[in-house]
């Protein structure tokens, strides 16, 4: 099923319709969604589609060249070199509109680096004649964002370019219209927002099922997952994949991921970590206070995709028992910690509302030396802090009062407070006379305002 994108689309039909030349990238992660979105978009234009393949040059040319051959109404035409094949487009595109879709570019370069120059040339020469829409497509973030550096005979040659990136959690409710927003959360902090991952799971079936289908039974379709992006995208696998089980299992400052992965000495591990950022896999966390967060060594790394994340902390552990189709060991620990796993998300979620619905300048998590609090930002002149909480019982007083020794322990004078719970609150809070917003996330109705003081989350109220 394909849902949403219907910003990418259209900005990819707006594209089709110009009267010039375009050349556009169209770049992201595996599975995201690429392929699918590019033939959505031109159902109707009948482009020329062709999808690298990772084939010795010849073969590739070959195959190429058939695509490129169909076009024209005369039998029997064949490409010698990737020169002649490429001509040929640009030659019909000066007499009539065509669409050209290259995916997966990067393995059509792979072994045919030539390609890139044509191009080049190709564009320079019928730039003001062509009736050609370009679109290059590529998996491998490194190649497709090396096509726009400077130093790329594309350069200057893109009239457009898109990251696309995974879905929001927002979105989840056109997968799953049956699912409560509580479930919908569950479903999230598994598999994230990649399109792919959202059609696997069965509909009747319960969160439990669904992931010894997914990832435990024999022919479960994401078992090894994220082996496969890994060795996919990266030459080091085995190396990355240590790497993101450590940051997964609670290793998140640079000495000590690189204590658990065997390295003396933290320099040696910042090109793996830009890789894994560029990626998408991890990023970085940093105060919210820091003027120059690119400048800070107060730094935490993150397993960023959920998918990922999930992974390496509950299948990874146990993987032998996994390839023989044996669960009890991820079943038990599923049962023990899933509560606390799917918390993270939670977390992340909240604050994603709160910058959506009270638009601070700043907000993220804080921490000062044990001590962490969820929520930190600036609004205005007003510091504001929070505390998430994703527990089946009701947020009290207790939440509340321990928001406040931390904060008193950090050194903090919040001007207002913010408390987020999965189920409601306790009347008490209710009745306290200070600066307090109460964000629900109600199982029908997904968030909630149950108090908000000076209108502090409802945007539309201070306007």
């Amino acid at each position: 099923m394909f849902h949403n994108r219907e910003m990418e689309r259209r900005a990819l039909e707006e594209i089709v319709r110009s009267n010039k030349m375009e050349v556009f990238l169209l770049y992201g992660r595996r599975r995201v969604g690429k392929t699918a979105l590019l033939r959505n978009a031109f159902d109707y234009e009948k482009p020329l589609f062709y999808t690298g393949k990772r084939i010795a040059a010849t073969e590739q040319l070959k195959q190429f060249s058939q695509v490129v051959a169909s076009m024209f109404p005369v039998a029997g035409i064949r490409f010698e070199t990737w020169q002649d094949a490429l001509q040929a487009i640009f030659e019909l595109s000066a007499k009539e509109p065509l669409i050209v879709v290259l995916d997966e570019f990067p393995y059509m370069v792979e072994n045919a680096t030539e390609i890139v120059s044509i191009l080049q040339a190709l564009i320079d020469t019928y730039e003001m004649k062509s009736q050609l829409k370009l679109f290059l497509c590529g998996s491998s973030m490194s190649f497709m964002e090396g096509l726009l550096s400077s130093d790329n005979p594309l350069f200057g040659r893109k009239t457009g370019y898109m990251k696309l990136r995974p879905l929001s959690f927002k979105h989840l409710p056109l997968f799953f219209p049956d699912r409560d927003y509580h479930q919908l959360m569950d479903l999230y902090a598994i598999l994230g927002g990649i399109p792919l991952y959202l059609n696997l799971p069965d509909r009747p079936s319960s969160l439990l099922e669904n992931i010894d289908k997914l990832f435990i039974s024999l022919g479960a379709p994401l078992k090894e997952e994220p082996l496969f992006i890994l060795m996919q995208e990266l030459r080091e696998p085995a190396f990355y994949q240590s790497i993101i089980e450590a940051v997964a299992n609670g290793c998140h400052k640079t000495n000590e991921i690189a204590s658990r992965v065997g390295l003396n000495d933290t320099r040696k591990l910042q090109p793996y970590l830009k890789t894994l950022q560029s990626l998408n896999l991890v990023k970085t966390e940093t105060l919210p206070v820091e003027g120059n967060p690119k400048r800070t060594r107060n730094i935490r790394y993150i397993v960023q995709d959920p998918l990922f994340r999930f992974w390496y902390y509950f299948i990874f552990p146990y993987f032998e028992d996994v390839e023989r189709g044996e669960g009890n060991r991820v079943k038990s620990k599923l049962d023990g910690q899933f509560a606390s796993f799917v918390a993270y998300e939670f977390e992340e979620q909240a604050r994603i509302a709160i910058k959506e619905l009270a638009q601070p300048e700043t907000i993220g998590r804080y921490w000062k030396a044990n001590e962490e609090i969820d929520i930190y930002g600036r609004k205005g002149r007003a510091v504001f802090v929070g505390e998430v909480k994703w527990t089946n019982k009701r947020v009290g007083m207790t939440l509340l009062t321990e928001l406040k020794r931390k904060c008193a322990s950090m050194g903090l004078a919040p001007d207002h407070t913010l408390l987020v719970s999965k189920n409601g609150f306790e009347p008490s809070l209710f009745s306290l006379n200070e600066n307090l917003s109460l964000l629900s996330f109600d199982k029908v109705e997904g968030w909630k305002i149950e108090r908000d003081d000076h209108a502090f989350l409802d945007s539309r109220e201070r306007e």
